[in-house]
């Protein structure tokens, strides 16, 4: 009996080369923790920061974390943690 074959192994195929998923497909990953952390991998720049808005660039879109007391707790290249209370996330194009 043959093995069909679907998306869910590219995941799996990237992770066995140790690359993240994202940097083959140009996407970005956001997982957010309740409602005080997010991270994104896949972010290509900051366009707002203040402790009521973080609006981040992916490339394709816009996405703006609002809430308050948000701040970014540590920042990569391609990559960031927002922590504070974050009341909603809205993509924008």
């Amino acid at each position: 009996m043959k093995k069909k074959k679907n998306d869910e192994s590219k995941p799996r195929l990237f992770g066995g080369f140790g690359l993240p998923y994202g940097i083959v497909k140009s996407s970005v990953h956001i997982e957010i923790n309740s409602n005080r952390e997010a991270i994104i991998d896949g972010s290509s720049g900051i366009l707002e920061y203040n402790e009521c808005c973080i609006k981040i660039s992916t490339g394709k879109m816009i996405v703006a974390f609002k809430g308050r007391g948000l701040f970014i707790r540590c920042m990569s290249d391609s990559s960031m943690v927002i922590e504070g209370y974050i009341s909603s996330v809205e993509y924008v194009r």
